[in-house]
């Protein structure tokens, strides 16, 4: 179970003063480095096992600012708000009502992080967004 940024910093690598808006700005290696401690993590919970033998079957996600890397098709094509209940569970620091938080605090963050990440942004998600302008 991750705790803490600590953690994952270290895990990671990434010194105390890595910026996580500037992670677009790292190599695609490194950017598919990091999806896989994802998954190594989330796999380590029961919840995730059965999807493990269905890790290598892989699509190509790809950014607006022309970085690439690979995902499970299994997560890319999970439920949202399912995915989110199990992966409080590996990732405690997502469970936002554990500290009376409230939920939508975990997705103003996110909408944050994207949003400052520009433009390490998915282009699912810049089509998605065009389409509604």
């Amino acid at each position: 179970m991750i705790n803490d940024d600590e953690n994952v910093r270290r895990d990671l690598g990434f010194g105390m003063g890595f910026n996580e808006y500037a992670i677009g700005c790292e190599s695609p290696v490194n950017i598919q480095k990091y999806v896989e401690w994802f998954f190594e993590k989330i796999y380590q919970n029961t919840s995730f096992l059965i999807h493990k033998k269905n890790h290598e079957k892989q699509r190509k996600v790809s950014y607006y600012n022309g970085i690439c890397y690979y995902m499970p098709i299994w997560y890319l094509e999970y439920q949202g708000h399912d995915l989110l209940e199990k992966l409080k569970k590996v990732f405690i620091s997502l469970d936002t009502g554990r500290n009376n938080q409230g939920e939508g605090l975990l997705q103003k963050r996110m909408a944050d992080l994207i949003a400052k990440s520009y433009p390490f942004i998915p282009l699912d998600t810049v089509d998605a967004l065009n389409s509604f302008l």
